[in-house]
């Protein structure tokens, strides 16, 4: 099932097929998800800069948006700009090179929606390292958006990478092709060694 159908499940989105929904809804429920319990007709009237959330978005691994629009980060940042838009939420983005991600153990390196108490939460694209990772997480609830570490002290969000080129592998051999490669662009993905 794609990250989309998932996303557009969990926001009850009529043009998904209800028996679809409702698979989504009880997995999530299952995996501890609570639903927001303000509908999209219940928007503040007027600004209320006080009542604002922001969440942090820290992207640890800027080579993985190139500028075209296919960047998978950049479709990313897309669907999280879209979900906060539609939450009434607020995102300080913060690009961070691998030497300042190793820093952010310490909270003089935080970026200034961090050190000021402005986020009440984080998403963080990419890997970072488990020191900073256990940091920020002993801070602000954390959901980071890389290949699952059972032993990181947040919750994770990832792709099947793994059944999905399974699959296609599969599709491309009953299509009749018995020499299948696979190129990577070697950014030093963990599912690149898969």
């Amino acid at each position: 099932m794609s990250t989309a159908t998932v996303s557009r499940s969990l926001r009850n989105d009529g043009s998904i097929n209800p028996a679809t929904r409702a698979r989504v809804l009880e997995a999530a429920s299952r995996l501890g998800y609570r639903a927001r319990t303000a509908t999209r007709g219940a928007r503040r009237s007027g600004p209320d800069v006080e009542a604002v959330q922001t969440i942090g978005v820290l992207i640890g691994h800027p080579a993985g948006f190139r500028g075209d629009p296919s960047s998978a980060g950049q479709s990313m940042l897309a669907g999280i700009s879209d979900a906060a838009n539609i939450h009434d939420l607020c995102l300080s983005v913060h690009f961070v090179s691998s030497e300042d991600a190793l820093r952010l153990d310490d909270p003089e390196h935080w970026p200034p929606a961090l050190r000021s108490g402005l986020a009440c939460g984080l998403i963080l694209l990419y890997p970072f390292p488990h020191a900073v990772v256990e940091q920020l997480a002993a801070h602000w609830p954390c959901v980071a958006v890389s290949p699952p570490d059972s032993n990181l002290p947040a919750d994770f969000v990832d792709v099947d990478e793994v059944n999905a080129i399974a699959d296609l592998v599969d599709h491309l051999h009953q299509l009749g092709h018995t020499r299948i490669g696979f190129l990577t662009l070697g950014q030093g993905f963990p599912w690149e060694a898969q």
